[in-house]
């Protein structure tokens, strides 16, 4: 193992003192060797286990002591330059090529504490990526259905283990939780609107279909007023016709009266001629009468039937829409049910389970979960 003795002796390179250049590159390599092979012993006996604290600063500072053998390896070939410029261009060439060898082997010792690093780096920007995700879900979800905010939660439902996230794992589950909670409460108030909006459609469109069917009703009767009222109308041209009749035939017999006494067969044509003219107009008038009672009759009895179909379809719709409305409430009734079981059955498995691994009785651990349940104990939830 190496020593902190040994760790401290590595900044020191030993002093060059040949007097030529071959003497001296061959004193810098064959000290430079020994080194080395100490070096790499040192490294093979670098701890590896990145998460202890003092096996990181172990390495840091024997990587930091071979970074500082470079100034020692300058010192020492700096002391020739005085004696010879060759031997420090020599010296100066070797140190170059030695460097770059210690430069390797610094990046080698601190391999273990740079792949750590970069592993920890990730780690927390996991972390910073899943809190960013978690924090702004609520906001972002702000304009979402009750539907896009259950497919929400369902992406937020992902496991954060302690080998992905390290020590932050909790911090992110409750996060997560808390997420998951607000964005549950924003999918009871969606489901709140969506129950209001749906009453408010449906009382609509009751009240509109209670404004049509006063609407039929309504012209129902103006339909029966004006075949009253045309019913009326046409009595008073029968009466105007017979007025009219009696006063054609008192004139026509005045007239024939006064043409008696003159001419007894023009007065009796003239009667004839009067009768067949009284004949026809009373068949005609009799004929428009019955035409006219026809067509009021026909009216009204469209109008009627018509008012009848419409509010035989009004009350079809409305029992369709109160048997749509009892099927949704018996639905949502089943669901509430089905849901309620399933917690009680999760509740009971959970308070047995506890009081198996724990040793409670089976009252305190159903009193532990209903704790948990109304979320009296932090950091730990029941998941439905």
């Amino acid at each position: 193992m190496t020593t902190e003795t040994e760790t401290t002796a590595l900044a020191t390179f030993p002093k060059l003192n040949l007097p030529d250049v071959t003497g001296i590159t061959e004193q810098m390599n064959k000290s430079f060797g020994t080194m080395y092979t100490r070096i790499e012993q040192g490294i093979a006996e670098l701890p590896t286990d990145m998460t202890v604290a003092a096996n990181r600063q172990k390495v840091a500072s024997y990587a930091y002591s071979i970074s500082r053998t470079k100034t020692g390896l300058d010192e020492a070939a700096a002391g020739v330059a005085v004696e010879a410029k060759a031997i420090v261009d020599s010296v100066n060439g070797e140190r170059k090529t030695l460097k770059t060898t210690l430069d390797g082997l610094r990046d080698k010792a601190r391999a273990p504490l740079d792949a750590w690093e970069a592993a920890e780096k990730a780690r927390q920007d996991r972390v910073a990526a899943e809190r960013q995700k978690l924090s702004s879900a609520p906001a972002s979800s702000a304009l979402m259905t009750a539907e896009q905010l259950r497919e929400t939660i369902n992406y937020l439902d992902k496991p954060y283990s302690a080998a992905e996230y390290g020590e932050d794992a909790h911090a992110l589950i409750a996060l997560r939780e808390e997420t998951r909670a607000k964005l549950s409460a924003m999918i009871e108030i969606r489901e709140r609107e969506d129950r209001e909006r749906a009453e408010l459609e449906e009382l609509r469109a009751f009240r509109a279909a209670q404004q049509e069917k006063e609407r039929l009703a309504a012209e129902a009767r103006e339909a029966e007023k004006a075949a009253a009222l045309e019913a009326e109308r046409e009595k008073e041209r029968q009466r105007v016709a017979e007025i009219e009749r009696q006063r054609i035939a008192e004139e026509a017999r005045a007239t024939a009266e006064r043409e008696a006494a003159e001419k007894v067969a023009a007065a009796q044509k003239a009667v004839e001629e009067a009768a067949e003219r009284e004949q026809a107009a009373e068949a005609r008038r009799v004929q428009e009468a019955a035409e006219a009672s026809e067509r009021a009759a026909a009216a009204q009895a469209e109008a009627v039937k018509r008012a009848r179909e419409e509010a035989e379809a009004q009350r079809v719709a409305e029992q369709e829409q109160a048997e749509a409305l009892r099927r949704r409430q018996e639905q949502a009734d089943r669901e509430r049910a089905a849901d309620l079981a399933h917690r009680r059955k999760l509740n009971a498995e959970a308070s047995k389970a506890l009081a198996t691994a724990t040793g409670l009785s089976e009252k305190e651990a159903q009193a532990v979960i209903i704790a948990i349940y109304k979320e009296q104990v932090p950091h730990v939830a029941i998941s439905y």
